[in-house]
């Protein structure tokens, strides 16, 4: 009979309630709770042990600090927000090219909007969360808003306010919507701990922030006006930054309200391991362009295919292997906890810096064969009509094969441009004199032509592949139609950034990794300090790397040259993440330790 009591008793608690208490215990009905467990252990004790005051002693100290419900680990809900973070990562990244430092900026403040969004909610979830209607209910608000930041993502540009203003409006009403999500739910936490006096003004402040928050965001909707450029989304940043940054302070004063005994490390951990997979999404997205233009698979771009999952890989342990699960102090952890913010940043960046390079990889041998086969003429050396015509035939022959292999992709417009610019070289080459001398410094003018016909359907094939790779050159402002040279120019400087972004937040990403383990775990002996200071040597070399553009020379293509277009630029990467891993594990040979007997 008893354990049918059990068992039904077990179900009752089993139930979803409409309201529950975050607390263990409710102020009311522990005294009794604690007196009978004492009369027990008084029993157990022997008759000389008495516990008269033991209960209101600790009913008083109760009235100080409650007990929280406490998660060992994530739940399934918790996990299931998780998804919504990378679904809208991942949707942004696709539909948000990084192709000049305007964008790489935009690109870093949607992230940073999306990062302080999850990072407020999962801050309520470690330390409050309970499963019962209301929360869930909540919760549902809390996915109606990322997904709410998903339909406004594609219309995200911070320069161009004036014409996306809707946008920007509906984004700072999402992000009011989730402030005032959470000043209802710490609301109802402050509700069920209000006996707490110490717990009172904290949760409060929290409040009171989060109401701030809510209506900073609701006042920047009337910044945002049809045909006005405004800088007012900076408020955005601002907010979110501060805001994050006084509840850490709020947690760090009060600790009652503080990390300890949560699972925040697991879910910022959780979320480190959903954005290493978001990065293996784009690796996939690269692969499936290369597919997508039926173009065969060069043994670069296969060796820059299995770099990027190494350096995927290489990510994964140095995070992994050296991150800490249990508690590790109270302020420390709050601060481990917020330098997260930067990392991920950086991780992101580094991450999609390896999906632009293996896309590179397979362009690059791309502009060197369509090269190849349009400049064909020797003007310094006489040419019968004959070899002209054949030339022409050539690149004919060429630009349609390259186009056979294209599904799905409209053709008619570079088609157009190789035909126009092969029938003017056509008409020169019956009628003009060509010649040039030996440095091709003096020309004929019909010479000029032709070299400029030429140029056009170089860029015009090259840009053609680019686009169906997913390299896509900015639009130019007003209506200025950019010439042929500007195009290649551009796809030049897409690269340079490229290059320099990948490895500054390559070489963070490691130093970044590295503070997160000394904040964690301070060093204490030489050998922690070799191996920590190992991220800093080795982080502080790529983000030097990153200079090298600045060596290059215009008018030469030298070493830098070869080596930033060349195949080892995601190798180094790769070496760099061996080395560390390699050093964070080694330890002393046993012949320089000493011993005692």
């Amino acid at each position: 009979m008893a354990h049918s009591h059990e068992e039904h008793h077990h179900e009752e608690e089993e139930k979803l309630r409409f309201f529950s208490s975050p607390l263990k215990h409710e102020p009311a009905s522990l005294p009794r709770h604690e007196s009978k467990i004492s009369d027990e252990e008084n029993r157990k004790d022997g008759p000389h042990t008495t516990n008269n005051e033991i209960p209101w002693n600790r009913d008083g100290q109760l009235h100080e600090s409650p007990e929280f419900h406490r998660h060992e680990a994530a739940q399934s809900i918790e996990l299931f927000y998780d998804l919504f973070f990378v679904a809208n990562l991942t949707t942004f990244t696709a539909n948000h090219n990084i192709n000049t430092v305007r964008t790489l900026s935009s690109y870093v403040g949607f992230f940073c909007i999306l990062w302080f969004t999850w990072y407020q909610s999962t801050l309520y979830d470690v330390r409050f969360a309970v499963d019962n209607v209301v929360e869930r209910v909540f919760k549902l608000v809390n996915f109606g808003v990322m997904m709410g930041l998903a339909a406004v993502g594609s219309g995200f540009d911070p320069d161009d306010t004036a014409n996306k203003w809707k946008t920007f409006r509906e984004l700072t009403l999402i992000l009011m919507v989730s402030r005032l999500t959470l000043v209802a739910q710490y609301s109802f936490t402050l509700f069920w701990t209000r006996k707490y006096r110490q717990i009172v003004l904290p949760l409060l402040m929290v409040i009171a922030m989060s109401f701030i928050a809510s209506m900073v965001y609701l006042g920047l909707y009337f910044a945002f006006q049809e045909g006005k450029d405004t800088n007012a989304y900076v408020a955005w940043y601002i907010v979110a930054v501060l805001e994050t940054v006084l509840t850490t302070c709020v947690s760090m004063k009060w600790r009652v309200i503080s990390f300890k005994g949560t699972h925040i490390q697991e879910r910022l951990s959780l979320l480190t391991l959903i954005i290493l997979g978001e990065g293996i999404i784009l690796l996939c997205k690269s692969i499936s362009y290369i597919i997508k233009g039926s173009w065969v698979f060069t043994s670069d771009t296969i060796g820059s295919i299995i770099a990027a999952l190494l350096i995927i890989y290489g990510l994964y342990q140095v995070y992994f292997d050296r991150v800490v699960e249990h508690h590790f102090g109270t302020i420390r952890q709050q601060i481990w906890s917020f330098a997260h913010f930067p990392m991920h940043i950086a991780l992101v960046l580094a991450l999609e810096g390896t999906r632009q390079f293996v896309i590179w990889r397979q362009a690059i041998p791309m502009v060197d064969t369509v090269y190849a086969n349009v400049f064909q003429w020797d003007f310094t050396v006489p040419q019968a009509p004959e070899v002209f015509e054949s030339a022409i035939t050539t690149i004919w022959d060429y630009a349609v094969y390259s186009f056979s292999f294209v599904k799905d992709a409209d053709i008619s417009s570079t088609n157009q441009t190789v035909y126009d610019s092969l029938a003017t070289i056509a008409n020169l080459t019956n009628t003009a004199d060509l010649a040039c001398n030996e440095d091709f410094t003096v020309c004929t003018d019909d010479v000029y032509t032709i070299d400029g016909a030429l140029f056009d359907i170089f860029v015009a094939i090259t840009k053609f592949e680019f686009d169906l790779l997913g390299i896509k050159a900015p639009k130019p402002k007003g209506d200025k139609k950019p010439t042929q040279s500007d195009v290649i120019t551009s796809y030049s400087a897409i690269f340079d950034m490229i290059f320099t972004y990948f490895f500054i937040t390559a070489g963070l990403t490691l130093i970044l990794i590295g503070m997160l383990h000394w904040i964690a775990t301070p060093p204490k002996k030489l050998g922690d300090y070799l191996r920590g200071g190992s991220n800093f040597v080795i982080g502080l070399g790529l983000c030097l790397l990153s200079t090298m553009s600045l060596a290059r020379s215009p008018d030469t293509y030298g070493s830098v040259d070869k080596y930033q277009y060349g195949s080892w630029v995601l190798s180094t990467f790769v070496f760099a993440l061996f080395a560390n891993v390699v050093l964070n594990h080694v330890r002393r040979p046993a012949f320089m330790t000493k011993t005692h007997n």
